[in-house]
């Protein structure tokens, strides 16, 4: 009996053009054999609209099982759905909310608990590493009742995995999806070539775009050239893929001044291949829009990232001068490019002779689909994992319940401390206050006898005149005298009290410096003890606890007030003394923010220093100041990226990208902003009694989203402004000093408090209380070049994070939740907050905290600069 409802889950609901495309084939071949298709989506909603389907969140449990029960046929949709790029293991089998591939493998799981047949139709297999992820997808195959393959690499995948299974193997489906009526190609004029290019970010080779970016630079037929760049991946999913457009955004940002460029962005394949014919040629490094744009007959030149690209290249014929392999080095980008860019100019349309017999080949997947639908297959074997005959749904039920009881326990937990602090906090305060009171009845009643006794005496009768005369004589003016002033420098002492000077500094602690892994100097770039704990010093805690003498430089600006050297942290000493610079060996830190040192003063450094450039923030007199402090930070980057130092940390991509542009990226580190995990996680600061003002706001307000940092002029005050007026119902707690008049510009409304600074050291405790966080920085270069702290202390809060759209060092992050106006600022926060509660989520947000400890961030400070050192004869 054929099944009238078949229910199919794949990579849908999510933005991806692809696999969209192959769910309106499938749900198409469904129709055409009289079965109805239900999918399981991350946007069910979505896929409803686009698709004219019913359609389930493949997050909800309950939904996803009613489904399955009411369907006759359950498959798993065509794609590069099983490999190890993502997370796969067997333990994700066992928890229905874990994130990776285990979501598309529980589906079948259940399928076969609940006896429905199943259906792997057009698989792309690997790549597969490890030993579960191998097993899984052996035993998945063997017992499936129907199963097909999209290319010849992954049938030789599941043969050595040691499967036999009879399966089919045909072209993608999409070679055989329907193309929509296209405009005739641009002829040939004093227009601009237009290209296409359709990228997406790949970790395991982050030099791609800038290779790309000289390749097209070096290339004369590339002069002139219009770029359209098309994003495949457009919407993003939290804890799962980020959208394609700010990646986008930031290699647009990068050519900026070097092509005319724009951003094409379209909802549906159809829209997507229009706009691919629209254009003369094509560099693609996504799979379907290199699909498209052979079958379009447009000279494509494919950057293949993984095997399925490069099958699909070799199924089409596509020579090996129109195909690259993007780790491959600067000098086959500089040779290869151009040289397919030279070869196609004026080429007209022209299909490979291999396409025709692809959109054929690619009809099989139907027939398997009809085969399927009708009833077809065989009982499956016993799987070869644990417990065969494990009851799935009952283990993840189990195992929902279980993280639902512990977060209700911990809250529990949570509110009874708190409650326990505040009664014990108020019933001390009462006590004290009742002291307080009658110390000062005593001291009241005291005084007043004391005063009736003067003024009863002869003396104050006699004096009187006297005191008139006085006043009269003194005018109407007294001047206040300050209670403290500053000292001099040339007045200062030698030392402080409990500083060691500079004979004992090396007698006690140089003296040893072979006892540590090397000695690291960090130049006057912030106090150490200022309102904002910021990178310089968690960086030099992290290098003293990874084993380095660290000297922390300070201009004592703010509160340091040291004269001669103390040690602040163990390993970590302060200092003003001018002898530091006359060290030798040592790694030397120099920030681009910092006005202490200039070019001249560091190139008289010793030889055998590492100079260390941290590139930390666009110089922006939003952030430096006057004219002359942008001038002379502007001198000292100059002075740097020309080779002045060994080596350029950059905390952001784009940041990172000028460097390497500049140096090399031999001689350039990408070392983002970190978090200091023990202390965002120590007990202690649960016992924190937080302000009143913060408590009486929290208990005024449901829900709090806050910020802390410096309240700064590049926040987005405007949108903050309306986003403040959209959402009346939530609290919103801007926590951090006021640089420059910010707080002035804050929004003045019911729901708006702002605390000042507080201490870092009970920062976290005033963090805990939020529900969500936020990073509105304002649109522009600041927003695009910033990794920020922050961001990362608001991970080990395990709070869901919302930022403005430019911030790419954030919204790279797929947890991350951004907006580009107010309006979706808003709904971002509703976003955010409702996986506020989320187990799975926070528990995602703790693991990039780990990720992004500080800790980390010094290892690659280290590796770097120990290799840096032994070029220059330090080690």
């Amino acid at each position: 009996m054929a099944a009238s409802q078949v229910l199919v889950a794949g990579w849908y609901g999510a933005g991806n053009l692809g696999d969209e495309m192959l769910l309106s084939l499938f749900v198409d071949g469904c129709r055409e054999l009289g079965a109805r298709a239900v999918a399981l989506s991350f946007d069910p909603a979505g896929t409803t609209a686009r698709h004219g389907i019913a359609a389930v969140d493949i997050a909800d449990l309950a939904a996803v099982e009613a489904a399955m029960s009411a369907s006759g046929l359950f498959a798993l949709g065509g794609g590069g759905l099983l490999q190890t790029h993502d997370r796969f293991t067997l333990d994700d089998l066992d928890d229905f909310d874990a994130p990776g591939i285990g979501s598309y493998v529980r589906p079948l799981l259940l399928a076969r608990q609940l006896g429905v047949p199943t259906l792997l139709w057009a698989q792309g297999l690997g790549p597969l590493e490890g030993g579960e992820p191998r097993a899984i997808v052996r035993d998945l195959f063997d017992w499936v009742d129907h199963a097909c393959l999209r290319d010849a690499g992954s049938l030789a995948l599941l043969r050595a995995l040691g499967s036999q299974r009879d399966c089919r193997v045909a072209p993608d489906p999409a070679w055989a999806w329907p193309l929509p009526a296209v405009e005739p190609l641009p002829g040939a004029g004093p227009a601009p070539r237009r290209i296409a290019i359709v990228p997406r970010a790949w970790p395991s080779a982050p030099e791609w775009p800038l290779r790309l970016q000289q390749a097209l630079q070096a290339s004369e037929a590339g002069a002139g050239t219009h770029l359209v760049w098309l994003a495949s991946q457009t919407a993003s999913v939290p804890g799962r893929v980020a959208s394609d457009i700010d990646f986008i955004r930031s290699l647009m940002a990068s050519f900026e001044g070097r092509f005319s460029q724009e951003l094409q962005v379209h909802s549906d394949a159809a829209g997507f291949t229009r706009a691919l014919a629209g254009c003369q040629a094509t560099i693609a490094m996504r799979l379907h829009a290199q699909l498209l744009s052979l079958r379009l007959g447009l000279p494509t030149f494919c950057l293949e990232y993984d095997a399925k690209m490069s099958a699909t290249s070799a199924q089409a014929g596509v020579g090996e001068d129109a195909r690259l392999d993007v780790s491959s080095p600067a000098g086959d980008w500089n040779t290869r490019l151009p040289a397919w860019l030279e070869a196609t100019a004026g080429l007209a349309r022209a299909r490979g002779a291999a396409i025709d017999g692809l959109e054929r080949e690619a009809l099989a997947h139907r027939e398997v689909l009809r085969e399927a639908i009708a009833g077809a297959g065989r009982r499956p074997p016993a799987p070869r994992w644990p417990a065969p005959a494990r009851d799935w749904l009952a283990a993840w039920h189990r195992r929902r319940l279980g993280r639902e009881l512990e977060a209700v326990r911990l809250e529990a937990a949570m509110r009874e401390a708190r409650l326990s602090e505040r009664l014990d906090a108020c019933a001390e305060a009462l006590a004290d206050a009742r002291d307080q009171a009658a110390a000062l009845g005593e001291n009241l009643h005291a005084r007043e006898v004391e005063l009736a006794s003067l003024q009863a005496s002869r003396s104050w009768r006699l004096t009187r005149p006297l005191r008139s005369l006085r006043r009269m004589a003194s005018g109407r003016g007294d001047v206040a005298v300050p209670a403290s002033a500053p000292t001099p420098a040339s007045a200062a002492p030698a030392t402080t009290a409990g500083d060691l000077d500079w004979a004992s500094f090396q007698a006690k602690v140089l003296s040893r410096r072979g006892d540590y892994r090397g000695v690291f100097v960090q130049e006057c770039v912030i106090d150490w003890n200022v309102a904002l704990f910021q990178r310089p010093q968690h960086i030099a805690l992290a290098m003293a606890r990874a084993g380095y003498l660290v000297i922390y430089r300070t201009g004592n600006f703010g509160g340091d007030d040291v004269q001669g050297f103390r040690e602040v942290s163990p390993g970590v000493w302060l200092t003003n003394r001018p002898e530091v610079d006359g060290l030798g060996g040592v790694v030397r830190s120099i920030y681009s923010t910092g006005h202490s040192r200039t070019p001249e003063s560091l190139a008289a450094c010793p030889r055998d220093n590492v100079l260390v450039y941290e590139y930390v923030d666009h110089i922006d007199p939003r952030i430096s100041g006057t004219p002359e402090n942008v001038a002379r930070l502007a001198a000292l980057r100059d002075w740097a990226m020309g080779g002045g130092v060994d080596l350029v940390a950059a905390t952001s991509r784009v940041l990172h990208a000028e460097a390497c542009a500049a140096l090399g990226p031999e001689r350039c580190l990408f070392v983002p902003n970190g978090v200091d995990t023990r202390h965002y996680r120590d007990p202690a600061q649960a016992s924190v009694v937080l302000p009143e003002a913060l408590q009486a706001f929290r208990r005024r307000h449901a829900r709090l989203v806050g910020y802390f940092g410096a309240i700064a002029p590049w926040l987005w005050y405007d949108a903050l402004a309306e986003l403040v007026a959209l959402r009346p119902g939530l609290g919103f707690v801007f926590i951090g000093p006021d640089y420059f008049g910010g707080a002035a510009r804050l929004p003045v409304a019911p729901n708006v408090l702002h605390l000042g600074a507080v201490d870092y050291r009970v920062l976290p405790a005033h963090g805990a209380v939020f529900d969500a966080c936020m990073i509105p920085f304002e649109p522009g270069d600041i927003a695009r070049s910033t990794s920020p702290l922050k961001l990362f202390e608001y991970f080990a809060l395990e709070k869901p994070v919302v930022v403005s759209s430019q911030m790419i060092e954030c919204t790279v992050f797929p947890e991350v939740f951004h907006g580009d106006s107010p309006a979706t600022l808003a709904a971002a926060l509703d976003q955010a907050l409702a996986v506020a509660g989320d187990g799975g989520f926070r528990a995602r947000l703790a693991t990039l905290a780990d990720q992004n400890d500080w800790d980390r961030r010094a290892a690659r400070l280290d590796r770097a600069a120990r290799r840096g050192a032994v070029r220059a004869g330090a080690l």
